[in-house]
C-alpha cells in the first residue's frame, strides 16, 4: 500500500511540475530541489526524488553538477524537431479517435470546444489531451503528455496572435471527426499543427534559439 502511494504522489508531483513549466511558472534554468518541492506539494522527499527522475526521463528538467536539479533549456531547433514528430503523432491520434472513440463522447468534447472562451490556451491543451485519451492508446497519450510539456510555452507564444484561428481548427476538427470524415479531420490537424512549427522555424530563421518568459506578464 506504501508503495502505492509513493507511487500516486510522484505521478502527481510529475504532473504539477510538468504543468508548471508549460504554463511559464517555471523558468528555464530554474533550479528544483527534493526538499523545496516536498515542502511545496506536500510529501516525503521519497515520491519527489522519483518524480525528479522521471522529469528528467522527459526532458523537462536536467541534474546539476553541483547537485540537485534546474528545469531544462528546451533550444528552438530541439522544439522544431518535437514539433514534426508531433504532426505525425496528432495525425494518429485523429486516427484512432475515428477507430476507437464513441459519437457521445466527440459530441461531447465538440460541445466544449464551442462553449469554451476562444484561445484559451488551457482549454485549447486539453482538446488535445482529451482527443489522445478517447484514442485508447496510453502510450500515445504518455509521449504526447511529454511533447505538449517540453514545446507548451513556444505554442502558446505562437497562440497569441492566432487565438480565433486556434479555436476554431479544434472546432471544425471535431465536427469532422463526428461527422465520420476522419480523413479530413486528419489533414485539418496536421495543418493546424505545422502552422505552430512554422512559427517556430520563423523564430530559427531570426537568429531566435531560446526564448525566456515572464509569467506575471
Amino acid at each position: 500500500m506504501a508503495a502505492g502511494a509513493n507511487e500516486a504522489r510522484s505521478r502527481m508531483v510529475v504532473d504539477a511540475v510538468a504543468r508548471q513549466i508549460s504554463d511559464f511558472e517555471l523558468e528555464p534554468g530554474e533550479r528544483l530541489t527534493e526538499e523545496g518541492l516536498a515542502k511545496r506539494y506536500e510529501v516525503s522527499r521519497t515520491p519527489v526524488r522519483e518524480a525528479l527522475t522521471s522529469l528528467q526521463e522527459m526532458g523537462l528538467v536536467e541534474r546539476l553538477p553541483a547537485g540537485g536539479y534546474a528545469v531544462r533549456v528546451v533550444r528552438l531547433e530541439t522544439v522544431a524537431d518535437l514539433m514534426v514528430i508531433w504532426a505525425t503523432l496528432e495525425e494518429l491520434v485523429i486516427r484512432l479517435v475515428a477507430r476507437n472513440a464513441d459519437r457521445a463522447s466527440l459530441e461531447r468534447l465538440l460541445a466544449q470546444a464551442r462553449d469554451e472562451t476562444s484561445g484559451d490556451p488551457m482549454v485549447e491543451e486539453q482538446i488535445h489531451s482529451e482527443l489522445a485519451r478517447l484514442s485508447g492508446n496510453q502510450e500515445l497519450v504518455r509521449l504526447l503528455g511529454t511533447i505538449y510539456s517540453r514545446t507548451g510555452p513556444y505554442r502558446r507564444l505562437d497562440g497569441l496572435n492566432r487565438r480565433d484561428e486556434i479555436h476554431t481548427d479544434h472546432v471544425r476538427i471535431l465536427e469532422l471527426l463526428v461527422d465520420d470524415h476522419a480523413e479530413d479531420a486528419r489533414e485539418l490537424m496536421r495543418e493546424h499543427v505545422e502552422r505552430s512549427h512554422r512559427f517556430v522555424e520563423m523564430l530559427l530563421r531570426g537568429g531566435v534559439r531560446s526564448v525566456s518568459f515572464d509569467a506575471s506578464a
